[in-house]
């Protein structure tokens, strides 16, 4: 019966924001900040989106264009107040975890006009991010334009990440640093920290 209503709140909502895709048994709970660009975003199935969510895919914005793309794989979960940027490109794999309040944006506002508000000048820095399987972001992270995460990465709280990472990275700090991998090859953790004590 669960699963029944579940399906039939997705299916509603798939209508009512009019997504891309919108895969069975997703759900978006009350109530959203703001979700815009629906038709360049694709969501999978079985994903959750807290209380909060910003969800944006920006198509033109102070007279320039913008060929968005945004794709969440399934069985993702995002906690309160997430925020989803996309001007160029974002790619989220499947069953990746979002603590509240985690910020991913593939660009940002400008500010080479010193004369302009910045929200008024256009986006600048397009850098399409791709987070992969598995993923977990702590909470209040930051993912910035040009990141590429492999599967199975931990980022920790409170990190800003400003530049990639292989599978298996454990990454802490603003910015973002790697302090621990798994190496499958030797099936043992590596530290980059010297006395950090490994799982």
């Amino acid at each position: 019966m669960r699963r029944a209503a579940l399906l039939l709140l997705s299916s509603l909502q798939s209508k009512l924001y009019g997504f891309k895709a919108f895969g069975a048994g997703s759900v978006i709970k009350p109530f959203p900040v703001r979700i815009d660009g629906t038709k360049y975003i694709a969501v999978g199935k079985d994903c959750f989106f807290g209380s909060g969510l910003t969800l944006v895919a920006v198509d033109e914005h102070c007279g320039k264009r913008h060929n968005p793309v945004c794709t969440i794989g399934d069985r993702c979960a995002f906690g309160a107040d997430f925020v989803l940027s996309c001007s160029k490109g974002i790619t989220i794999g499947n069953n990746v975890l979002a603590s509240a309040r985690v910020f991913v944006a593939d660009s940002y506002h400008g500010y080479s006009d010193p004369n302009r508000a910045i929200l008024d000048q256009p986006m600048a820095g397009e850098g399409a991010i791709c987070i992969g399987d598995g993923c977990f972001l702590g909470l209040g992270s930051v993912v910035l334009p040009g990141v590429t995460l492999g599967r199975n990465c931990v980022i920790g709280a409170n990190a800003v990440v400003t530049r990639s990472f292989p599978d298996y990275s454990v990454i802490a700090g603003n910015p973002a640093r790697l302090i621990k991998r798994f190496d499958p090859a030797t099936s043992a953790w590596i530290s980059n920290e010297p006395n950090v004590k490994l799982a």
